[in-house]
């Protein structure tokens, strides 16, 4: 039997070599790095129910900054990859512009309803407080057949004031247990917008799943704000 200073040694020696090797891949204990596939720009990657394969494994649907978007139907098996959208046209894509993220709506098995955050085309793309592009969060509908994103489904829920400059335009989204959208909105480069509750800019927005606005947000003008449809106040 080895001696108890040895056997607390190896202990210790285990824990750090643990550690060490943890901290040389990045990742967490029981998380492994194993690639999917290739793609140019990928910003975003979110998993949903496949329409084709219903009872088959999740999809993947990856996408790029400038617009383009894949999917993978069986990530775990196959680097096969279908383009499924190309929205590059409808684009901002100066500096950080373009598409920020998506999200797929809680039913996306039976209505298959993807959420996208983008910075939505106007011409030369400028950094203007008047003129600038806005960003967008709007409601598109796949195909089930094609798994096409179906830009001619877009319904808009919402638009920020002008881009003034190419910087925190936001885009995190999240769908509540009690079924609110949220949608975290950058301050625009400009940290004084976070106080005006006139300016989307630097706001929490919450909505229904269908874009309108709940009546019990505290800063919605019906509830005697000032029209900012936010649940943070403040928050950049």
């Amino acid at each position: 039997m080895l001696p108890l200073k040895n056997v607390l040694v190896a202990i210790v020696t285990y824990v750090a070599v643990t550690l060490i090797n943890n901290s040389v891949s990045g990742l967490p204990v029981g998380f492994v790095d194993e690639g999917v596939g290739t793609f140019n720009g990928p910003n975003k990657a979110i998993f949903a129910p496949n329409p084709r394969n219903p009872n088959g494994p999740q999809m993947m649907i990856v996408a790029a900054k400038e617009g383009q978007f894949v999917v993978f139907e069986d990530p775990d098996n196959s680097d096969v990859k279908l383009e499924i959208a190309n929205m590059k046209t409808k684009l901002c894509t100066n500096g950080p512009r373009g598409v920020y993220s998506i999200l797929p709506h809680p039913d996306f098995a039976t209505n298959r309803f993807l959420f996208m955050w983008y910075t939505s085309y106007i011409i030369n793309c400028p950094t203007d407080p008047v003129l600038g592009p806005r960003n967008r969060l709007s409601r598109f509908t796949l195909n089930a057949t094609s798994l096409e994103i179906m830009m001619n489904t877009e319904v808009v829920f919402l638009q920020t004031p002008p881009s003034p400059i190419l910087l925190h335009d936001g885009g995190a989204m999240f769908v509540s247990p009690n079924r609110q959208l949220y949608v975290a909105i950058g301050d625009g480069g400009d940290v004084t917008y976070s106080q005006d509750q006139r300016n989307l800019f630097g706001k929490l927005v919450r909505l229904s799943l269908n874009g309108n606005v709940p009546t019990d947000n505290p800063y919605t003008a019906a509830s005697g704000g000032k029209g900012v449809n936010c649940r943070s106040n403040g928050g950049r």
